[in-house]
């Protein structure tokens, strides 16, 4: 176990944390690794990442062709804290702050590319790196490209492998491949970004021109997006977002100066791509307006794609787009944040039907998943289907009869002699001393030699 050196004397867990942990590894790499707080493991051989969690994060890397050495290695905080508490402990951002002086020489090595595992990691260094607030879930940051210059520094957040271990071994592969674009980022730089536009709350004629510019064309996509005021079925739209192209957005508020152009947008004869349309269609007709076309909904084709990971769009986003991390704009910047879930929804959907095209699923996915469900579930779901009180009532008096009927022709048919004995009965049987006997006998005879009064002396040999 390394003793803490000098510059540790004033921090919280000087004498409440366990061990000590210098970053390892190459301090030349172009990569440098971030987790959280030691484990056991790490305090006590005084390195980084060794414990289960280190097996696991080597396993990935060796999944990739990565040595752990070729790597520059540290943590946020560079010792054990008691009982592994961190998070909303009372040391915690003492300790942080005060661990700075260890992060920094991470931060003087050449690379200028840091994969953050885990929460901590990730808040910590965006904000000492990027001057980046992190806000919302580690779900909605991993594997995005974070960073302001061309050049770098960049950060691209993942999940911490302690978190994978926890039964979430599902996003082993999200973990990957956060893994791997970061080592592509820190070779060969992230390249060049895409030429993003968000248009927010144009003039009414501006937004009367976009629309005309909609193709009335069921071969032409248009992602469509609403905002509410909450998650609640009867919440009010507040804004509505449209994309025709990758890399432009558009949103209006739900307001009656655009309504008509809104209106005009949603009957166009253009595929509507939705992300959840059971939550948006809904919305809408509630409100009169059926759009027209045939709609897709982005969610259930990657569910389709991959059905054991998350479903919302910023897990999503990262596997098929360049912007940056945009889900905890919703309260700061409302308007930029309607905008990208636009083009974010337009360019999932684009690289999901690619994937799903290339293993043969797409024609199963509409075919199954889309016509079927318009067709047939989604009216059935609206309008309902009829029940009868007294029939269903029938029908279930019919069926606990049945069953009764079943678990008595069941104990009618087991005999005695296997029934199970563990000393004691519900009910009292009629001859007990006979049950007993039958008892006695059942349990001390030997299945080899059919000796009787065996006892656990007896040793037979088959």
């Amino acid at each position: 176990m390394i003793p803490k050196p000098p510059a540790c004397v004033a921090c919280p867990l000087f004498e409440r944390g366990t061990g000590f942990a210098p970053p390892y590894g190459n301090p030349e790499s172009s990569l440098v690794a971030i987790a959280e707080a030691l484990g056991k493991n790490e305090a006590f051989q005084g390195k980084p990442l060794v414990g289960e969690a280190g097996v696991y994060w080597q396993r990935a890397l060796g999944r990739l062709g990565i040595e752990k050495e070729s790597l520059f290695i540290g943590n946020t905080v560079n010792c054990q804290p008691p009982g592994n508490w961190l998070v909303g402990a009372p040391w915690e951002l003492s300790a942080i702050r005060h661990c700075s002086v260890h992060r920094e020489k991470l931060y003087r090595g050449r690379g200028n590319t840091f994969l953050t595992m885990g929460v901590t990691a990730t808040r910590t260094v965006l904000k000492e790196v990027l001057n980046v607030d992190y806000l919302g879930e580690i779900e909605n940051w991993h594997g995005y490209v974070i960073g302001k210059r061309p050049d770098g520094p960049f950060v691209i957040p993942t999940y911490h492998p302690s978190f994978l271990l926890q039964g979430n071994h599902n996003l082993f592969g999200a973990f990957l491949h956060d893994i791997k674009r970061s080592m592509e980022v820190a070779s060969f730089g992230p390249g060049p970004a895409s030429d993003v536009q968000t248009v927010v709350d144009p003039p009414p004629s501006y937004f009367g021109d976009y629309v005309n510019q909609i193709p009335d064309d069921p071969d032409a996509w248009l992602a469509v997006d609403l905002e509410t005021a909450s998650t609640s079925p009867s919440a009010a739209i507040t804004r509505i977002n449209f994309s025709m192209h990758p890399n432009q957005g558009i949103t209006v508020p739900w307001e009656e100066r655009y309504k008509h152009s809104i209106l005009r947008a949603l009957r166009t004869k253009s595929t509507k791509i939705f992300w959840n349309e059971r939550f948006d269609l809904p919305k809408l007709g509630s409100r009169g307006v059926v759009p027209q076309g045939e709609s897709i909904d982005g969610m259930w084709a990657w569910h389709m794609l991959q059905s054991d990971l998350p479903k919302g769009l910023g897990f999503v986003a990262p596997f098929y787009s360049d912007v940056e991390p945009w889900k905890h704009l919703s309260q700061d910047d409302p308007g930029k944040y309607a905008a990208l879930d636009a083009i974010q929804t337009l360019r999932c959907v684009l690289g999901i039907k690619k994937d799903l095209t290339t293993s043969g699923q797409w024609e199963g996915f509409m075919k199954y998943a889309t016509q079927l469900d318009h067709q047939a579930l989604y009216p059935m779901e609206r309008i309902g289907i009829g029940v009868s009180k007294d029939i269903l009532q029938m029908m279930s008096r019919s069926i606990e009869t049945s069953i009764t009927a079943i678990g008595e022709l069941i104990e009618k048919t087991v005999p005695d002699a296997a029934l199970p004995w563990d000393g004691g009965w519900k009910r009292q049987p009629s001859d007990p001393l006979a049950f007993k006997a039958l008892v006695k006998e059942r349990v001390l005879v030997c299945r080899n030699c059919n000796a009787k009064d065996v006892g656990p002396a007896h040793r037979c040999k088959p």
